[in-house]
């Protein structure tokens, strides 16, 4: 039940922010409910979805000052995908889905909540995250099938931070780093 009033929430807001453009509850699945919004938002935020042919993203958010914010949900479907987020500070969040072709996606996060999903349904797939000063990180990748891989380095304490790794089928390959600062 809360799955799905998160779900039709996350579709609600998504279809105002795109003005109109529609996507099915099957767009959205429900790792961490594709993030709570308990941001305190004074600035970022941002809902992207692309549908068809040589897709790409590229999304930047900085914060300055004290206040939260950022957060990011990118959505694309079918070709040539990418996505690349960088968010500098603060609260964070980034749910990011892509579902077939070429995919890819990338991440620089420098601190703060955090909090990342990633679904990659099928094709050539790939993901790569830098993730510096950590913070409260809880992440979630889900890769289901075809050439598969997750690099992720992380620069920072993740001790005691939840990681979800799910990759089901073809030539998968899961490689993290982690250093934490002396």
């Amino acid at each position: 039940m809360v799955v799905r009033l998160l779900s039709f929430l996350f579709v609600f807001c998504f279809a105002l922010t795109c003005q109109g453009q529609q996507i099915s509850e099957d767009d959205l699945q429900q790792p961490s409910d594709l993030l709570l919004q308990e941001l305190n938002a004074y600035g970022n935020d941002s809902y992207i979805l692309q549908q068809g042919n040589e897709n790409y993203i590229n999304l930047e958010q900085k914060r300055l000052g004290s206040s939260k914010a950022n957060l990011a949900r990118l959505l694309q479907s079918g070709e040539f995908n990418v996505i690349s987020v960088v968010q500098n500070g603060s609260g964070n969040q980034t749910a990011v889905i892509q579902d077939g072709k070429n995919n890819s996606y990338n991440l620089e996060l420098l601190g703060e909540n955090n909090n990342i999903v990633v679904i990659q349904k099928g094709d050539d797939n790939v993901v790569l995250q830098e993730l510096v000063n950590i913070d409260d990180l809880r992440i979630e990748f889900i890769q289901e099938g075809n050439a598969n891989e997750i690099i992720q380095t992380a620069e920072g304490s993740v001790e005691n931070r939840e990681f979800k790794v799910t990759q089901q089928g073809d030539n998968m390959r899961l490689i993290i780093r982690q250093s934490t600062p002396n």
